[in-house]
C-alpha cells in the first residue's frame, strides 16, 4: 500500500520527533539536547545563584572557602523549579535526630532527588539544646545535603564550596589560620613590579577572602600606594645600576 505525500511527511516529522526525544538529557528540571546543552543551562543558572548569594551574603566564610547555607541552597531549587519536601523527622533511642528530605519538581510533582542526616546526640554544638531546634537541625541538613547530591556541580560553577555550611562540623570551622602578610606584600610587590598598579589589583582580587581579610578596607589603599612606591624606587635603583 503506498502513501501519500502528507502521511510521507507526517512519518517523516514523527521520525525526526522521536531522534530528538532520543538525544535530549534531563536532570531534574534541566532539560537539553546534550551534555552541553546542560552545562550552557547549569551555568546561566551559577550566574543569577552568585549575584543572590553575594547580595544577601548566603554563605559562611570557612577558612577562605564560601560555604553556602540552606537559604542559598533552596534558592538554587527555585531558580530550577524544585522545592524540598520533609519526609521524615524522628528521634532515635540512642538520642540522634534523624530526617529525610526529597526534592520535588514543581511541575509535575516528580520526585527528583532525596536525602537523609543526622544531629547528633553528642555532637558538642547540639547536644544542650532543645528537641525542636535539633528536630529542625536535622531536617535543614537532609535539605541542603539532598540539593548537594544533586546539583553541587551548580554550585561549583558558581564559585562556591560544594558542601552547604550546615554540614560543616564546629571542629573544623573552629581552626585558626595564620594570615602570612609578609607573603601577601612580597606578593604584591612582585606583582607591582610586572604590571604595576594593575598587576597588583589583579593579585589582589586572585587572594582568596580569608588572605584579603588581613588587611581592613582601609589599610589596603594605604599598603598598595606605599608598594608602588617600592617598585618605583627598586625601578630607579636597577636604573642607576645599568
Amino acid at each position: 500500500m503506498y502513501k501519500n505525500s502528507n502521511e510521507l511527511i507526517a512519518d517523516s516529522e514523527k521520525e525526526m520527533e522521536m531522534k530528538e526525544l532520543a538525544n535530549q538529557v534531563s536532570l531534574g528540571s534541566i532539560n537539553a539536547s546534550g551534555p552541553s546543552g546542560i552545562i550552557k543551562t547549569a551555568t546561566e543558572a551559577s550566574s543569577i545563584l552568585c549575584g543572590i548569594v553575594e547580595k544577601h551574603k548566603l554563605y559562611a566564610d570557612i577558612h577562605g572557602k564560601k560555604y553556602v547555607t540552606v537559604e542559598g541552597w533552596t534558592t538554587l531549587g527555585a531558580l530550577l523549579g524544585i522545592v524540598p519536601c520533609e519526609v521524615e523527622a524522628k528521634k532515635n533511642e540512642n538520642g540522634d535526630w534523624e530526617a529525610i528530605v526529597e526534592l520535588v519538581r514543581t511541575k509535575d510533582g516528580q520526585v527528583v532527588g532525596r536525602a537523609s542526616a543526622m544531629v547528633g546526640v553528642n555532637e558538642r554544638t547540639w547536644k544542650s539544646r532543645e528537641e525542636y531546634a535539633k528536630r529542625s537541625m536535622c531536617i535543614t541538613r537532609a535539605t541542603g545535603k539532598a540539593f548537594r547530591l544533586s546539583f553541587s556541580f551548580i554550585m561549583t560553577l558558581a564559585g562556591y564550596a560544594p558542601t552547604p555550611q550546615e554540614e560543616m562540623p564546629a571542629e573544623i570551622k573552629e581552626i585558626p589560620i595564620i594570615v602570612d602578610r609578609d607573603k601577601i606584600k612580597n606578593g604584591l610587590f612582585y606583582a607591582g613590579k610586572e604590571g604595576g598598579k594593575e598587576g597588583m589589583t589583579k593579585f589582589y582580587q586572585e587572594l582568596s577572602v580569608h588572605d584579603k581579610n588581613a588587611y581592613t578596607r582601609k589599610e589596603w589603599p594605604n599598603i598598595i600606594n606605599e608598594l608602588l612606591e617600592e617598585v618605583a624606587k627598586d625601578s630607579d635603583l636597577t636604573e642607576e645600576i645599568k
